[in-house]
């Protein structure tokens, strides 16, 4: 039977197999402002609610820039940080190279230390950026993943992109990824309208339809029964 870890994202996992797939990688996609990082933390929320350890790095953010953008929600960030039971960590670029450099010792020593079992990585399209050249960025990424499978968390990863469905195509990334989840903030008259969709889940039956979301005060929820249009 597969194990399964739940998202903490309500509505979703009944939708998932319940949960994700223990120890798989899964890339969070959308534009800015479609709920990515909070998304990110409210499954290390749920993680740290069961006693889990929690590892957040940022490749954008300082560590006190990420526990400020999320601090209206009710989850006590600087708590779990106090008791060692969340890192958030930011490493510059030319820390990122050094971590490939070293096949990611680094982060993997950080993560036995604190017996982690959820791990963020915010965010991809700022790692890719370090590297100009296309096959260089593939080969980083590629090892970046290599890496991220060999630590043995169940891990998620930001991607900044646009996608549409209708004129979205499938970035070389995705298919390095256990699963895919993307995030709308899309733009109706003059509201805009937040929904989900799981692109893809590798070893897990899932919903194709897209599906409403909100965020609210006290994190994301997923509706499984409404309609987006």
């Amino acid at each position: 039977m597969v194990s399964r870890v739940p998202t903490g994202i309500p509505g979703l996992d009944e939708l998932i197999g319940g949960g994700l797939v223990q120890k798989s990688t899964t890339i969070v996609e959308g534009g800015p402002g479609s709920g990515k990082s909070i998304f990110c933390m409210q499954f290390l929320v749920a993680g740290l609610l069961q006693g889990e350890s929690c590892l957040f790095i940022s490749f954008e953010e300082t560590t006190e820039h990420v526990l400020q953008d999320l601090r209206d929600f009710p989850w006590d960030l600087q708590k779990s940080v106090d008791s060692g039971k969340l890192q958030v960590t930011y490493y510059t670029p030319e820390q990122v190279n050094q971590l490939l450099e070293t096949g990611g010792g680094l982060i993997h020593d950080q993560l036995e230390g604190m017996n982690a079992r959820r791990l963020v990585i915010d965010s991809l399209t700022a790692f890719s950026l370090l590297y100009p050249r296309e096959l260089e960025r593939r080969r980083a990424l590629f090892s970046l993943f290599e890496a991220v499978r060999r630590w043995g968390c169940t891990s998620l990863m930001t991607l900044e992109s646009d996608p549409e469905r209708e004129e979205r195509r499938a970035l070389s990334t995705e298919f390095e990824a256990d699963s895919v989840i993307l995030l709308y903030n899309q733009k109706r008259e003059h509201l805009r309208e937040r929904s989900l969709e799981v692109l893809k889940m590798r070893g897990s039956a899932h919903t194709n339809r897209i599906l409403p979301m909100k965020i609210t005060s006290s994190g994301i929820l997923v509706y499984p029964k409404e309609s987006v249009f």
